[in-house]
């Protein structure tokens, strides 16, 4: 696997800075590629082509490396993406990587609990969240944020409850969906992963 060169260079200096290698390394490990392919290959693009300056953000992004790049790369027309995770490590290095990348116009980060009340200001198409297992269900987290209808959500999350800090995974795919509160479903399904336990995946709108 070709890691990109600015990521080395990224972490060079974060690693002097106290910054966990291995988390680093497995942030664009086989799992992490694998479940942020899958969820790329379904992103709306023949909605996008309708819409004026898509606009995504991204929930509990972590690092938002390398899923904003293969949103990017994707869909070249996509107007800003904003990372927002409450980890401040996470968010300074998606900062550096942002920075190293020269995307300052298009991506966009913010240091707070996905829970919180957002800046509704600008019509958020597309919210994505592939840590679900880390935090509460989709209604609980929006129900302060006036996404409109036609606003659609990516959701993943897994059944490995042994991980100390999943505290919201589920045990299937209807689970999942179920829980999502999500009533237009156009895409659900089941990914295996390499270290036996699953992935879900669901995309719709309210």
């Amino acid at each position: 696997m070709q890691i990109d060169p600015i990521y080395w260079k990224v972490w060079w200096q974060a690693i002097a800075e106290e910054y966990n290698a291995k988390d680093l390394l497995y942030s664009v490990g086989p799992d992490q590629q694998e479940c942020k392919k899958w969820l790329v290959d379904y992103l709306p693009t023949r909605d996008m082509d309708g819409w004026d300056n898509p606009k995504i953000h991204l929930y509990g992004g972590w690092y938002g490396y390398p899923l904003i790049d293969m949103l990017l790369q994707k869909y070249n027309r996509i107007h800003s993406i904003i990372n927002i995770d409450m980890d401040q490590k996470a968010i300074d290095l998606c900062r550096r990587y942002t920075h190293a990348k020269e995307l300052n116009k298009k991506v966009d980060y913010k240091c707070q609990s996905v829970i919180d009340p957002i800046d509704m200001s600008e019509d958020v198409r597309i919210v994505i969240n592939t840590s679900s297992e880390h935090m509460p269900d989709l209604p609980e987290i929006i129900k302060n944020k006036n996404y409109k209808d036609k606003c659609i959500f990516m959701l993943q999350s897994n059944n490995m409850e042994y991980v100390e800090d999943h505290i919201n995974c589920v045990s299937s795919e209807q689970e999942f969906i179920d829980k999502s509160g999500l009533s237009d479903i156009l895409y659900s399904g089941t990914h295996q992963m390499n270290n036996g336990y699953e992935r879900y995946m669901v995309i719709g709108r309210r």
